[in-house]
């Protein structure tokens, strides 16, 4: 659901928020300094729906 990913306010610091006047939205999956990760679902796929994002991104 789209509502679970709200946008996010503008950080100076680095990404759209200094490269565009507009929020970001956070990632569906994120880590730092990670190992033995695995993930796992029904179907072994992750559809991000790519393109809605994409959308988004370019308004």
């Amino acid at each position: 659901d789209e509502a679970d990913w709200p946008q996010l306010p503008i950080l100076p610091s680095y990404g759209r928020g200094r490269d565009a006047p507009a929020g970001r939205y956070s990632s569906l999956i994120f880590g730092t300094n990670l190992t033995d990760v695995i993930i796992t679902g029904n179907n072994g796929s992750i559809d991000g729906q790519g393109s809605v994002w994409w959308e988004k991104f370019k308004k």
